[in-house]
């Protein structure tokens, strides 16, 4: 009876510790991840894909099946997004064309820390007549939220992750 009651002391134990070092390797990830994000994010480079979009209109949200992604390098945007929702003045010369899918020099940029330790990166930017605020959140896990207003349509918005440029 002494023996088994041992036996199964040490086995918890051994699993006791085997849990301890997956806490501490999940930690340590989790500070790896963040500090991707916080450099990705000050050096203003950094790649985040969407896999839901929540139209202003509709109650819920849709997922993705193609890629899509918004790509922040220095100065210039590369916005590759879709459109659902009704248009106050549109341009009809490029009906083929998602309104969102365009390269952008920045007009205004901020970037600001949030009260959940997440980024806030304010984007102004122009595509031809039409201006857009993009609204980025980034969490410390990389999971991203971008609202996108226009001065020409209903305003979108996107749910995605942050994919850290090396």
């Amino acid at each position: 009876m002494r023996r088994t009651v041992f036996i199964w002391g040490i086995a918890a134990a051994l699993v006791g510790c085997g849990s301890s070092q997956n806490a501490v390797e999940r930690q340590t990830k989790e500070q790896k991840l963040e500090t991707q994000v916080t450099d990705s994010v000050n050096s203003r480079s950094f790649t985040v894909t969407f896999d839901y979009v929540q139209p202003h209109n509709m109650i819920s949200a849709h997922y993705l099946t193609s890629t899509y992604y918004v790509k922040l390098k220095d100065d210039s945007v590369w916005s590759e997004l879709p459109y659902f929702g009704r248009a106050y003045r549109a341009d009809i010369s490029n009906t083929g064309r998602s309104p969102l899918s365009f390269v952008s020099a920045v007009q205004k940029v901020t970037v600001k820390r949030g009260r959940k330790k997440d980024y806030v990166v304010y984007l102004k930017l122009r595509n031809g007549n039409e201006w857009f605020d993009y609204y980025l959140n980034v969490f410390p896990n990389g999971k991203s939220t971008l609202n996108v207003s226009s001065s020409d349509r209903e305003s979108i918005s996107f749910t995605g992750q942050m994919e850290m440029n090396q």
